[in-house]
């Protein structure tokens, strides 16, 4: 409503307000896995008008041969400088205690938030109206979270923790938040339907994210009840994959399942990391969403 009402004042006395950031937002915070990931390190050089991630060079180190969402966003679909803090780590899940992660070393959610909290919640770099914080999980923990005889025990805790870290977000300032849903992976290349069995696992992990998304969206609104100043937009990332998938030529694909590790020639990456194509279809919808 600040942004609406500045707009529509200066118009008033002849000026057009000079759009500014995304939306506003000058500085992104970014929490999550390799769907998220570019390798910044909080150690090295700092997110600046020459490069706007800070650290590795652009477009970063990350799983589609080139921009992913967080560096489109920042470079694309910005009217001015947006500075990305990506505290995201490939493999992460929401808390290791509940499931662990490939490695041990991956930070989850828990540890990436703790390492925001570490270095930057007191800095004067950002402030509760300039920053869009978002975060994107869930992949991992199916992938490594699910057993049949524990998934509804598991899940209810990875959703409760999830929803705990971005509460400590608000607590350090946080106002403004996308929360992704999980994406549907189980139209990735590693999960296509060969035989009997293979379509058993795909059905499996599309009935997970599923049962996952309804949990976030029910938590998510025990949390905007809880902290009613917070902006939140929720990011439906089946809508946009689907926009890619279900119409592959239009995004310089042959079909929907091959992969290519030019990031451009296929609509995956790899067996199971989206392309280019699809990611930069992720940081316009951050874009459009943010917008309202």
């Amino acid at each position: 409503m600040v942004f609406a009402y500045l707009a529509i004042s200066h118009l008033a006395v002849g000026f057009a307000a000079a759009a500014v950031g995304i939306n506003g937002f000058t500085n992104l915070f970014t929490f999550g896995d390799s769907y998220t990931s570019i390798d910044f390190q909080v150690s090295g050089a700092q997110p600046n008008a020459s490069n706007p991630i800070g650290n590795p060079a652009l477009p970063g180190v990350d799983t589609d041969n080139g921009y992913n969402w967080v560096g489109y966003l920042v470079t694309t679909y910005n009217d001015s400088l947006v500075l990305a803090y990506d505290f995201a780590v490939a493999g992460a899940t929401v808390d290791s205690d509940i499931v662990p992660q490939y490695e041990s070393s991956v930070r989850d959610f828990v540890q990436q938030v703790t390492e925001f909290q570490n270095h930057y919640s007191d800095s004067d770099i950002w402030n509760s109206s300039n920053s869009l914080f978002t975060s994107w999980f869930g992949i991992n923990d199916i992938i490594n979270g699910y057993a049949p005889a524990n998934w509804s025990i598991t899940a209810n805790e990875t959703v409760t923790q999830y929803f705990e870290e971005v509460q400590l977000l608000y607590d350090a300032g946080a106002r403004n938040f996308v929360v992704f849903m999980v994406p549907p992976f189980w139209r990735a290349p590693k999960y296509l339907a060969t035989n009997a069995t293979t379509q058993e696992v795909q059905d499996t992990e599309k009935t997970l994210i599923g049962d996952l998304n309804d949990r976030y969206l029910a938590r998510l609104a025990e949390f905007e009840e809880d902290n009613v100043d917070a902006s939140v937009w929720t990011l439906n990332t089946t809508t946009v994959f689907d926009l890619a998938l279900d119409n592959p030529t239009a995004y310089g694909s042959p079909d929907a399942t091959c992969y290519d590790g030019d990031g451009t020639s296929c609509l995956w990456w790899n067996d199971l990391h989206p392309g280019q194509a699809i990611q930069n279809l992720v940081a316009q919808a951050v874009k459009n969403i943010t917008s309202s």
